[in-house]
């Protein structure tokens, strides 16, 4: 519903069955309709290209080391991406398994990412996505 060609009233019901609607798709496309996003560091390379990079970008360092500004590297510092409308998480698992590969290879800072989405349907079949599993379990 556009809100220039709309009453109060349309607009109002359409926000208030966001949820639902939103619901109601994920239930007929389940996890079929988008694709995983492995591009991000392509399409936003100053957003995500430090994530993805091979010497990572500057950002990233190994716990101790002294970044460019002279600050030192710790293993609680954190890297947080933050999706709206994260859907089943075709954003959230590929950045999930990012950061996997970064904890694994001991940089630092620890990549955080959050998943916020209208539809409880979609963020139930990401929670119960084996990567999204256990990413949580690690913490």
């Amino acid at each position: 519903v556009s809100p220039a060609h709309a009453d109060a009233d349309e607009v109002q019901r359409a926000e208030s069955e966001a949820g639902s609607r939103w619901d109601r798709f994920y239930a007929v496309n389940r996890t079929n309709f988008f694709k995983d996003r492995h591009y991000l560091h392509k399409t936003f390379p100053d957003e995500f290209g430090p994530i993805y990079d091979d010497d990572t970008g500057g950002l990233f360092r190994r716990e101790g080391e002294e970044r460019k500004d002279g600050s030192v590297v710790s293993s609680k510092d954190t890297f947080v991406v933050v999706e709206i409308g994260c859907g089943v998480g075709n954003t959230v698992l590929p950045l999930l398994d990012r950061g996997k590969a970064l904890l694994h290879d001991h940089w630092c800072p620890r990549l955080e990412v959050w998943g916020l989405d209208f539809s409880s349907v979609a963020v139930g079949m990401m929670k119960g996505e084996p990567r999204f599993v256990e990413a949580s379990a690690e913490g």
